[in-house]
């Protein structure tokens, strides 16, 4: 065999980025009370936060991709309310401690899209986690 089997990867919704995001959240918050804004401005502040909130949310919720796959000559993935895969390339991965970011573009009717997926240790089970590190590092060697 000259070359791996392709690797479907379905990616869980992380409960620790849910969590850190509504941190984040809070954090923001707390500093707008303590900014000593004018009224108006805290609420415009408020509204535009509380809009950026729900946004990703609903983006972790209801993912854009659920599913991709890496092969030897091509990716494919599945996007939200499709039922055929689209052939899509790695933009860029990268590793930071157990967190696995990949860039997946792809082609959708006159202009590409691109999705970044943030994968942290409870995304995936520890063998496709351990199976996808070992395919990005080689991707990024260049093999």
């Amino acid at each position: 065999m000259t070359a791996a089997p392709p690797l479907r990867v379905e990616p869980r919704r992380s409960l620790v980025l849910g969590l850190l995001t509504a941190l984040l959240v809070v954090l923001a918050l707390l500093a707008l009370l303590h900014a000593d804004l004018h009224p108006w401005l805290y609420m415009g502040a408020s509204l535009l936060l509380g809009a950026a909130l729900a946004q990703t949310w609903q983006r972790w919720r209801h993912p854009r991709v659920l599913a991709f796959e890496l092969g030897g000559a091509q990716t494919r993935l599945w996007l939200n309310g499709e039922s055929e895969p689209r052939a899509a390339r790695v933009r860029q991965a990268r590793m930071l401690g157990p967190l696995l970011v990949i860039d997946l573009a792809w082609q959708g009717g006159s202009h590409p899209h691109h999705a970044a997926l943030w994968l942290l240790p409870d995304s995936l089970d520890a063998v496709t986690l351990r199976a996808l590190r070992m395919r990005l590092s080689a991707h990024a060697d260049g093999s």
